[in-house]
């Protein structure tokens, strides 16, 4: 999630809870069945919630990465060194990219020894578009998988160097244009 956007939490707790105790990791609680929170700061939060009844409590926890910054391909940034991030095509979170594409984007924490991304949506033209996954710095590393277009609700899986940086390269053709793609990813 992104500094200063609404996180979304939602109780999927058994056992008809009445109370709930939402602790956002940053002393920030809310006390709704399902609730919303926006970071003011970036880092690893560990969310929790106490969903509780006449009969007890159950507490459940979770990470989630706060961001700063977000990217888009093909624009003036070319790479990035923050540990964890969002990145979109180059038409941005909200627009499709553009026809007869073909550039690269960097992410290589500082220190880091592993980088992985999940791509939270993906639509390309199939067969004719692609995004080039590479572990390593530039598109001569290691490949670690083409994405070829792909539709509806099939994501690629999760790709994670094993070099501590990864370089993604989008090349596409001059006809048809997708929704594109939108990804995290987080560094160990």
């Amino acid at each position: 999630v992104l500094i200063g956007q609404n996180a979304t939490f939602t109780d999927l707790s058994s056992n008809w809870p009445d109370t709930w105790l939402w602790n956002f990791g940053d002393s920030s609680t809310a006390t709704t069945q399902n609730a919303t929170h926006a970071y003011d700061n970036a880092g690893i939060k560990t969310v929790q919630l106490t969903a509780s009844n006449a009969g007890g409590s159950d507490i459940q926890q979770a990470s989630l990465h706060v961001v700063d910054h977000t990217y888009n391909l093909c624009s003036a940034t070319t790479s990035s060194t923050d540990a964890a991030g969002i990145f979109h095509d180059s038409g941005g979170g909200t627009g499709g990219y553009q026809n007869s594409e073909s550039c690269g984007f960097l992410i290589q924490p500082a220190g880091a020894a592993s980088v992985t991304l999940n791509f939270t949506a993906f639509n390309l033209e199939l067969n004719s578009d692609y995004v080039k996954v590479y572990d390593g710095t530039n598109n001569a590393a290691p490949l670690l998988v083409t994405l070829p277009g792909l539709t509806g609700s099939a994501l690629p899986g999760s790709l994670t160097s094993t070099s501590g940086a990864i370089y993604v390269e989008i090349v596409t053709d001059a006809a048809v244009v997708k929704s594109g793609f939108s990804a995290n990813w987080t560094s160990q």
